[in-house]
């Protein structure tokens, strides 16, 4: 019989116990192959009650089996992602056979798991916890076979690749060690955009920090395997019982302490390098050890060990503020709407003391890597050439964390984009850049961000003049916007600017413009911002 045969017909009813218990005793882990997984899979998926919609979202989530004393890791995990910016749509279960389970943690920690607005609460606060049992019904259909055949089965394994959300990026942990590859494999098939099937040595479905984990990881379409350690995070191994769980009461007081900061066990140290790498997945750090430390929200100390963070000593604010429409000059490499920008060798020190003997007034350095291909080595390089130019960190700010750290790298102002943050995110991060002698520029599109930037006190805002959704640029949104800014704020016009033209069709109050695009196509940039500006 045909697999998919089998479990249409299973679902209709169309076969004995018997028969269920014969055919799926012989997909024991061990002998399960990527294309028979794969089968089982998008059969499921099909019968998945409803498909959710939450972009960027990653799912951290085991397969259990382990038959160890554990925590809830994965699912405190969640939490502090979620809270860090990275949106985590977890999928999982109560647990069976008296076993405390995710779901019977988010319960005891007043979850509703059965609330049907997840995706709004998804946009609201970036994590949404999908029970299971409600997006795949049919698994009832298969849970007497199970029972009664006592060992594990395919079905210990499709947990993870059953989320309602079917997330491009995924840490899955398995307690298989055999059919790491296998699902990664999978992963490949589906297909998924980068997955890290995790295993501990110690036989926990996820990272350990006892000692090595290995990793087996998809990325561009290519599998390897490798081994991390404690080490990597930075942290000294320990033994298993440090970071054993126990009853129902021991977990949820563990997931408390940890949540309220204030765990003095290796307890937290698990949950921090297991968000670590999910941070690491996500490309929001560069290092597991810098992920580990972002988790545990150690920022002014463990940024640069060695040394105290400086304050930013060049004003961005004052070189923009003059009487003339000044320029900040951008460096990248790549943009999501032009793909490869700059032609030749890229070389962002030679082209930042282009941009600094040529004068201009501020100098943009793109560090998001997935989108911009930039980075923060970038950044300190650029720092390390110029002398007098202020330097704007421009990337998606998310979290605290991203601050410091682009103070430390040599930054002098960042780039808050109203799109992605509360009005109480955006007066945080304004707050915490004067902290450091820094500014920001809060990014608006339409309106209804202004709204938003004008509950601050936002200093300088900038007008991107293109369309996210469509990627079409109109210089006129800068126009439509600035009567709507109250006098005192420092206006910044964002793309579309080719030549001088263009610039003088801007409002009056504008006092800088923001080029990048057109700088990096021209064959002399000092020839390029000296036709800009005069």
């Amino acid at each position: 019989m045909k697999i998919e045969e089998f479990l249409q017909d299973s679902i209709d009813g169309k076969i004995s116990l018997d028969q269920q218990v014969k055919f799926l005793g012989y997909y024991i882990p061990e002998r399960i192959k990527a294309e028979d997984m794969t089968e089982f899979v998008n059969f499921m998926m099909r019968q998945t009650t409803k498909r959710l919609s939450m972009p960027g979202a990653i799912d951290i989530c085991g397969t259990g089996g382990s038959g160890l004393p554990r925590i809830n890791t994965s699912t405190i995990a969640s939490f502090i992602l979620s809270e860090l910016g990275v949106g985590v749509a977890k999928h999982g279960n109560k647990a069976s056979s008296g076993r405390f389970g995710s779901f019977d943690l988010l319960e005891a920690l007043g979850e509703d798991i059965f609330r049907d607005d997840w995706e709004k609460e998804y946009r609201k606060c970036g994590r949404a916890f999908l029970y299971a049992r409600k997006y795949n019904p049919v698994m009832k259909h298969f849970s007497e076979a199970r029972k009664k055949i006592g060992v594990p089965t395919i079905f210990n394994l499709l947990g993870p690749l059953l989320n309602p959300v079917n997330p491009a990026r995924q840490i899955i942990g398995v307690s298989f060690p055999g059919q790491m590859r296998m699902m990664a494999e999978v992963c490949k098939k589906i297909p998924k955009d980068r997955v890290m099937i995790v295993r501990g040595h110690d036989g926990l479905d996820e990272v350990t920090i006892t000692g090595p984990t290995d990793v087996v990881e998809l990325a561009c379409g290519k599998i390897k395997e490798y081994q991390i350690s404690p080490e990597d995070f930075g942290i000294e191994a320990c033994s298993f019982d440090e970071i054993a769980g126990g009853d129902e009461k021991t977990n949820v007081r563990i997931a408390k302490e940890i949540l309220a900061g204030v765990c003095q066990t290796r307890h937290a140290d698990l949950v921090y390098v297991n968000c670590a790498l999910a941070l690491y997945l996500t490309e929001q750090v560069e290092t597991l050890r810098e992920g580990y430390l972002m988790a545990k929200g150690d920022i002014l100390g463990t940024i640069a060990e060695s040394k105290k963070l400086p304050l930013s000593d060049r004003s961005f604010y004052d070189a923009i503020a003059g009487d003339s429409v000044s320029l900040i000059a951008e460096i990248k490499r790549a943009s999501p709407s032009e793909g490869l920008i700059y032609e030749g060798k890229f070389n962002p020190c030679a082209i930042a003391e282009a941009y600094e003997d040529a004068e201009v007034a501020a100098i943009s350095v793109l560090t998001d890597k997935r989108y911009f291909e930039g980075s923060f080595q970038d950044l300190e390089d650029v720092q390390a050439v110029t002398e007098v130019t202020p330097l704007l960190c421009k990337d998606f700010i998310i979290s605290d964390y991203q601050i410091y750290k682009a103070r430390d790298f040599g930054a002098d102002a960042v780039l808050l984009i109203a799109a992605l943050l509360s009005v109480e995110q955006m007066q945080r991060y304004l707050d915490i850049a004067r902290e450091l002698n820094m500014d920001c520029i809060c990014e608006i599109h339409n309106e209804e961000e202004l709204e938003k930037v004008l509950l601050t006190d936002a200093r300088i805002i900038g007008i991107n003049n293109r369309d996210l959704k469509t990627f079409k640029i109109n210089v006129e949104t800068t126009n439509r916007l600035v009567p709507l800014i109250p006098e005192g704020r420092v206006i910044v016009s964002e793309s579309g600017f080719r030549c001088r033209r263009d610039i003088k069709k801007l409002d009056p109050r504008v006092k800088a413009v923001l080029i990048g695009t057109a700088l990096m196509k021209a064959e002399n940039i000092k020839l390029k911002v000296h036709e800009l500006t005069t």
